[in-house]
């Protein structure tokens, strides 16, 4: 069934509880697919339509689009659907995936094929030999590890590759950026992943804030939870250590969850809450202003690109500010962009920067006081890391930050 012809279904019975998507969405999502269908290399399509968050977002529709492709030449097949979706779907945003089979250019991937900098990393994360397969597509950022691979030893080829990336098999998986994990608990990984005592294992790396919710942590289920507390209790936390980062906390449990004992990284059982690095007295040296004169460069390159979008033009300003823990400076810029001198609807130019932004590798990551926040995994242009996007009664404001820029 066509989601046209759901949606008419759907307003037939729209008084028993069926919310009604907005007009033309689900005509625009069948013939998105039929274009994709048509595309050289494409076997096949699967599509839905549905609300994010129906209680409290009711009128935020996603739609989602699955693309199979029948052939194995990821940088061929992406073009050619990413020709094909146009200008995406109206009345709602689409959430599209690309899967790439196992061939010759490496293991099968899942990538979406609008962000050229994820299609580019998926090329070379899946020619690398500990790769079974790479998922980039939203759901999940990470390479699955073959059966023989060792954690250890991807870790390091990974990071060469990715910023931020999770190395994922089976009930293990261990989140990867410049400096998580550390060697000490790297050494663990290997030998608890082989061990069949093991139900699960997961070492999530922090965000780059110094706050409680952002500490780096390790989650293990075994029976033997006294005995493997210890070994993570007496296991270095090097960052932490330097001062450079939030000492890692650690949980063990058993598979029923009837004992459970938690800790930090290098500090001795029932120790208390450790304290976070002071940012007041970070310790790197002073931002080298070349670098940040660079990232102010980048960062309206960014918004410039934003603005050409739209077709409207704007003048971006920009600035160099503190980073929140203390620890740097990034640049920031900001552009209101005057649509309304131009069209009547902003709708367009809205839908035109956020298209770009999604090329361009960046996720939609929250939402608060109308204001859309996004990211992206790896940094646009070597160095911007996060936009925003408002409507207002001037037209469109946008903002940019680039990543923190330390001694």
């Amino acid at each position: 069934m066509s989601l046209a012809i759901a949606a008419a279904l759907c307003l037939l019975v729209a008084l028993a509880g069926c919310t009604v998507p907005p007009a033309g969405a689900a005509e625009s999502v069948d013939a998105l697919a039929e274009r994709v269908r048509a595309s050289a290399g494409v076997e096949s399509v699967e599509t839905s339509l549905r609300q994010s968050d129906p209680k409290d977002r009711p009128d935020d529709w996603v739609a989602t689009v699955d693309v199979t492709a029948s052939d194995a030449d990821l940088a061929a097949v992406a073009s050619v659907v990413r020709d094909a979706i146009g200008s995406g779907v109206d009345g709602a945003r689409l959430s599209l995936t690309l899967r790439v089979p196992a061939g010759d250019g490496g293991v099968a991937v899942d990538v979406d094929p609008r962000r050229g900098n994820d299609v580019a990393r998926a090329a070379r994360l899946r020619l690398l030999p500990f790769a079974a397969a790479v998922l980039l597509s939203g759901y999940r950022e990470g390479v699955e590890l073959t059966a023989e691979a060792s954690f250890s030893e991807a870790v390091p080829v990974v990071r060469e590759v990715a910023r931020s990336i999770d190395l994922f098999r089976g009930t293990t998986t261990v989140a990867v950026d410049e400096a998580f994990p550390g060697a000490a608990l790297l050494a663990l990984v290997d030998p608890l992943d082989a061990d069949p005592r093991t139900s699960s294992l997961s070492l999530s790396a922090s965000s780059a804030s110094a706050s409680q919710s952002s500490v780096s942590s390790v989650s293990i289920t075994r029976e033997d939870t006294a005995a493997v507390a210890g070994t993570l209790a007496a296991t270095p936390d090097e960052e932490a250590d330097a001062g450079t980062a939030a000492r890692t906390s650690f949980s063990v449990q058993s598979p029923d969850y009837s004992t459970v004992v938690a800790g930090w990284l290098g500090l001795p059982l029932g120790s208390p809450e450790p304290p976070l690095p002071d940012p007041a007295a970070p310790a790197t040296a002073e931002p080298d202003p070349a670098a940040l004169a660079a990232a102010e460069s980048r960062v309206k390159d960014f918004l410039d690109r934003s603005v050409a979008e739209t077709g409207v033009p704007a003048e971006v300003a920009t600035r160099v500010e503190e980073c929140s823990d203390g620890r740097g400076s990034r640049a920031a810029g900001g552009v209101v962009i005057p649509v309304f001198t131009v069209y009547d609807s902003a709708q367009e130019s809205f839908d035109a920067v956020v298209d770009g932004w999604t090329a361009d590798g960046f996720d939609r990551i929250d939402r608060a006081s109308g204001r859309d926040f996004w990211g992206a995994v790896t940094p646009w242009g070597g160095g911007v890391i996060s936009a925003s996007i408002r409507g207002t009664i001037d037209g469109l404001s946008l903002t940019a930050e680039s990543e923190c820029v330390v001694g």
